[in-house]
């Protein structure tokens, strides 16, 4: 109990410093104006997707449930950036109290993680769509996506929540405007801290597979053997060549979704790493608070970038967009 106790009024007492650490962060105007408008663009963007998909009877399949996915994730995350970070860059402190603080770095680190595991499902259903094109309705069936979702979920919820528990905790970093979850030396917090991690090992994994899988079926199909045309007295559309076609142009789709997210998200999380493991007076280098600051931006554009893609490079969810948008 005593020692729960110090732990608590050691925590507190670290905030607060950092709190006063911020109060000497010089006033970024840009950085503010940008946390609003990437929260304004989010919100706006995903709402757009979500509508769309839910109004549109023509886009129905299974991956758009795991778009949908995508847009929830990235919706919510737009959420909380508006109401915690974007008065915290203003006010330049946290004024939200320990819990919301425990409870907001939660809330983001939970949607990152879902979002990876999301990018995951989704190369899973290319995978089955282009290497198993004649039985992919039997492979991917929408309780299997629903499962995919699930998953996407509750996995990310429970590798998160510890420190509700008294593992490791969430604590204000000025530098990057919210708080984030920090492990201590305590064999327990290693052990969740690495079950953690495995969220992002093991979705990398499945996406580096999935996508190699699917360039080598592409490349027999298309580059190895001649270009297969449909047989005598088969309709042209319903060859399996033009279906492996048309899924390898919605696969192109989620490559670049996917190399968005890791170019937003990845500097952000080595800039993390090298904070960790970096001598003090380069960490509070000139350089360093400058390269903090551009993957921190970066990384805000995570959660609107997907719906830009998208829209970029979907057509049919264009021509769907401004038809529901016209109605």
């Amino acid at each position: 109990m005593t020692s729960n106790s110090t732990q608590s009024l050691s925590n507190s007492s670290t905030s607060e410093n950092h709190e006063n650490d911020y109060d000497r962060v010089e006033s970024d105007v840009f950085r503010e104006v940008f946390f609003f408008s990437s929260a304004f663009i989010t919100l706006t963007g995903n709402f757009l997707v979500l509508f769309t998909l839910w109004k549109s009877q023509n886009m129905r399949k299974t991956r758009h449930l795991l778009i949908a996915n995508l847009a929830v994730g990235d919706l919510c995350s737009g959420i909380v950036v508006l109401i915690f970070n974007t008065p915290t860059a203003q006010l330049h402190r946290w004024i939200f109290g320990d819990f919301l603080c425990t409870f907001s770095g939660f809330l983001l680190q939970m949607f990152s993680f879902q979002t990876i595991i999301t990018l995951a499902s989704v190369s899973i259903d290319r995978f089955y769509a282009i290497c198993y094109a004649l039985h992919y309705n039997a492979k991917m069936t929408r309780n299997k996506c629903r499962l995919m979702i699930l998953v996407s979920w509750l996995y990310p919820m429970l590798s998160c929540s510890p420190p509700f528990y008294g593992w490791g905790h969430y604590r204000f970093t000025p530098r990057v405007i919210s708080c984030m979850m920090l492990w201590g030396p305590h064999p327990t917090d290693i052990s969740f801290s690495s079950f953690q991690g495995l969220t992002c090992y093991l979705s990398t994994g499945v996406i580096i597979f999935c996508y190699a899988k699917i360039w080598k079926e592409a490349r027999n199909t298309f580059i190895t053997n001649p270009l297969r045309t449909s047989q005598r007295g088969e309709p042209e559309e319903n060859s399996i060549t033009n279906q492996i076609r048309k899924e390898l142009q919605v696969a192109k789709k989620i490559i670049v979704m996917l190399a968005g997210f890791v170019i937003t998200w990845m500097p952000f999380v080595i800039c993390r790493i090298v904070q960790k493991w970096m001598p003090e007076h380069i960490v509070d280098g000139h350089a360093y608070l400058t390269t903090e600051k551009v993957t921190l931006l970066m990384f805000t554009c995570s959660t609107f970038i997907n719906p830009i893609i998208y829209s970029a490079l979907d057509k049919q969810f264009r021509t769907e967009l401004k038809r529901v948008c016209s109605c």
